[in-house]
């Protein structure tokens, strides 16, 4: 199988990145893949029956920050504070606490001290963010 996700942005209030995240893990945790079966000559044809969910092992849950005046660090920035932003920070972990993605974008820099706190709580925020959406409170 192959499955494409194509997303659309009805409103932008900022912090496009978390949400489209958060949209496609949703997405995906319903995919319901349909039951096949492989023909003597090769060919795959679907089969009746409920099909299976997808298997997805970890689920990523988001948290961006902004760099502000080149020291201020803001997390889950509005769409006016990013008009702002000298340089983004996108961190995310899984469920379990895992570090999947750790992107920094712009020219400002942000100090360990900073980073370590942003990763700090990004890892809180990423189990409290997974407990408040229904659609992962099944796992």
């Amino acid at each position: 199988w192959v499955c494409y996700l194509d997303m659309v942005c009805l409103d932008y209030s900022g912090n496009l990145f978390d949400a489209s995240l958060i949209a496609a893990v949703g997405a995906l945790k319903s995919l319901v893949i349909p039951p096949t079966v492989v023909a003597d000559d090769g060919e795959v044809m679907l089969k009746q029956g409920s099909g299976s969910n997808l298997t997805i092992i970890r689920y990523p849950m988001p948290v961006s920050f902004i760099i502000l005046e080149k020291k201020h660090v803001v997390a889950d920035p509005s769409a006016e504070e990013e008009q702002f932003q000298q340089g983004r920070v996108s961190i995310v972990y899984s469920i379990e606490g895992d570090l999947c993605l750790l992107k920094k974008e712009g020219g400002a820099v942000i100090l360990q001290q900073q980073l370590k706190k942003c990763m700090k709580v990004a890892a809180t925020h990423a189990k409290a963010l997974a407990k408040s959406l229904s659609v992962f409170a099944s796992d």
